[in-house]
């Protein structure tokens, strides 16, 4: 059998529909089920993955997700939520020497200190005036 993928602005308008469908999403692995069950309305050979679903709708205006993680081990690298760059929140010590505090993404405000925070569950919800807190 084979698959096709659709295109990311397809993926996008699923994702609202779901969320306008069941308003709060408790997990990423739901979140796709009713992202594909959307899709496959329109093509029956449509997949994605939970991943691209995650990161769409990190990206998403419309979507908040709420994060809820642990500690790391890892020094922080890359966004764990949308793949985006963190950028290093700095502050000065008390000898004047500047020290990296945490890292934020500007991508989907994902905010994280010095280790990275490792996400155990993402929580979706419409959020139809556009603000962005993750």
């Amino acid at each position: 059998m084979s698959y096709r993928l659709p295109s990311s602005e397809e993926v996008v308008v699923a994702i609202y529909k779901a969320l306008h469908k069941h308003g709060t999403i408790d997990t990423q692995r739901k979140l796709r089920q009713e992202v594909l069950r959307e899709l496959r309305a329109w093509d029956d050979s449509y997949t994605v993955s939970e991943e691209r679903v995650r990161e769409l709708a990190a990206r998403a205006h419309f979507a908040r997700v709420d994060i809820h993680s642990r500690e790391g081990n890892k020094q922080a690298g890359r966004c764990p939520v949308c793949g985006g760059d963190l950028q290093r929140v700095k502050n000065l010590s008390l000898w004047g020497r500047e020290v990296t505090v945490g890292y934020t993404c500007d991508t989907c405000s994902y905010k994280g200190g010095v280790r990275q925070r490792v996400p155990t569950r993402y929580v979706f919800h419409l959020d139809e005036h556009g603000r962005k807190t993750v």
